[in-house]
């Protein structure tokens, strides 16, 4: 075959997108010039992807990370207040059963760098931080969690349950000591991870709920449902988009009383052995 109708062809399979496409013999003549450059750009080109695939892929991580660290000092913040508090109301059982807690609470933040952790991990967790709410509200926040033992097993970004529950509280309590119901319900089918935060607050209008979505879908920037954790909410969808994709992430279902909000990730098993 002609060194021109192969090098027009060759030309053409990088059009349809095959890369790295080069000649194994060039000719020691002008033409052999041609394809000499042929065959640098062709390699360049491959070298150039890689490298932006590589710099989107740390951004990414990096993107991840900041989001992590940022919402961990919100835990922080939060419980210290309450610490502070209870000592100001001199409940010196209470403020020992709080710093026992708040111990429980921080060790994962602080302790393990792997941003997955099983869900039974996230739900005991969130045991704990309801646990310091109660000191805080007098045992006026009820909590159930049914969750099966093969779906506790999967994976999921940590620290994406909280941010949920501190809406609902937030959100359903329009007195200290107003009681409010939190149930947690997780099911695993078809590769999809469906967590489900319901309360039985004084749930979300329907207009604000529908503003929430499209935020949730467009990542604009929003306040909370009534009061809660907005910035939370935002964080944890976010994280769960850059991890795996626009099609995951949180949004909320109308209800006739109270507010719920699922959480759509992949279902990944956890390798851990026993």
């Amino acid at each position: 075959m002609n060194p021109l109708q192969v090098l027009s062809g060759k030309m053409k399979d990088m059009s349809r997108g095959e890369l790295g496409v080069t000649f194994d013999r060039v000719p020691d003549n002008e033409l052999g010039t041609v394809i000499r450059r042929f065959n640098e750009m062709s390699l360049s080109i491959v070298e150039l992807i890689d490298k932006n695939n590589s710099m989107q892929e740390q951004k990414r991580e990096t993107e991840i990370e900041s989001l992590q660290y940022q919402i961990n000092p919100h835990f922080l913040y939060n419980t210290l207040n309450m610490v502070r508090w209870m000592a100001n109301m001199k409940k010196t059982d209470d403020i020992e059963r709080s710093i026992v807690a708040l111990g429980n609470l921080l060790r994962p933040v602080f302790s393990n760098k792997d941003p997955m952790c099983e869900l039974r991990d996230e739900l005991a967790y969130l045991t704990h931080y309801i646990g310091i709410i109660n000191m805080r509200f007098n045992d006026s926040v009820q909590f159930d969690i049914d969750v099966d033992e093969t779906t506790a097993s999967c994976l999921v970004p940590r620290f994406i349950l909280q941010p949920l529950v501190e809406n609902s509280i937030a959100s359903g309590q329009r007195e200290e000591e107003q009681e409010i119901f939190i149930s947690i319900h997780a099911e695993s089918d078809g590769g999809e991870l469906r967590i489900v935060v319901s309360d039985s607050g004084t749930g979300i209008p329907q207009d604000l709920l529908e503003e929430l979505n499209r935020r949730f879908e467009t990542g604009e920037a929003y306040e909370s449902a009534g009061g809660g954790s907005g910035i939370g909410l935002r964080n944890v969808n976010k994280r769960i988009r850059l991890y795996f994709g626009d099609r995951y992430g949180l949004r909320f279902v109308p209800r006739d009383k109270g507010a719920e909000v699922v959480v759509r990730l992949p279902s990944l098993q956890s390798q851990k052995k026993d």
